[in-house]
């Protein structure tokens, strides 16, 4: 009988770590996807024409955006 309770322990627990290390791959495959997101992000604004050298970036949004907006983004990436 107290094989029998053992096997049964043992076995809830295996399901147990089993859901855990489901969780732990899901979260791990989102941090992967949200990395791809950026990346993905980062190439549309190249696309654009918008480039990471700071100057041309500022001539190029100026067109786009009022100042106020400007401000605010400028903002947003120092906070």
């Amino acid at each position: 009988m107290e094989e029998d309770e053992e096997q049964k322990r043992r076995k809830k627990m295996g399901k147990y770590i089993a859901i855990m290390r489901e969780r732990e791959s899901n979260k791990r495959g989102s941090k992967r996807a949200r990395k791809q997101v950026r990346v993905r992000a980062r190439e549309r604004e190249r696309e654009k024409g918008r480039c990471e050298c700071k100057f041309r970036f500022i001539v190029l949004i100026r067109q786009r955006y009022s100042k106020q907006e400007l401000q605010l983004q400028q903002q947003q990436r120092r906070g």
